[in-house]
């Protein structure tokens, strides 16, 4: 019979955060107080190995986004080139201005998330209502 997953205890998350940021299992023990046969132990039980799961795709999403984000002003320094080059091709003018259309509706779009109305009331049409309509008996 198998037991239930327990929340992992503080010293837990934190070996698990050592590890996920590349601390070899007894630098991750040495950081926590324990025994590396401790977090050898901990990294088999299933909420353990979840967790560090969970902060390692957490990295590699957070290293991603730094580096499109510190690309992003020499790929927009590009398509402003590739639209204002006198001699580039109309098929490269046009895919760069596609790009950077895809690009600013996606900003638009976040934006508009941001600040979208939380609740139905907060949708309702404003203005005046509409007159009732009669019925004619």
């Amino acid at each position: 019979m198998s037991r239930p997953n327990r929340p992992l205890t503080p010293q837990q998350l934190e070996a698990a955060r050592h590890l996920a940021r590349g601390a070899t299992g007894a630098d991750a023990a040495r950081a926590v107080g324990v025994r590396p046969e401790t977090v050898s132990h901990w990294r088999r039980v299933p909420g353990f190995d979840e967790e560090l799961r969970r902060l390692v795709a957490l990295a590699e999403t957070g290293d991603t986004r730094a580096r499109v984000e510190a690309l992003t002003p020499k790929a927009l320094d590009a398509l402003q080139a590739a639209l204002t080059e006198p001699t580039a091709a109309p098929a490269v003018k046009i895919a760069a201005a596609d790009a950077l259309l895809r690009f600013a509706a996606a900003i638009h779009l976040q934006e508009a998330a941001a600040t979208a109305p939380d609740t139905p009331a907060d949708c309702a049409p404003r203005g005046p209502a509409a007159p009732p309509s009669t019925v004619e008996p």
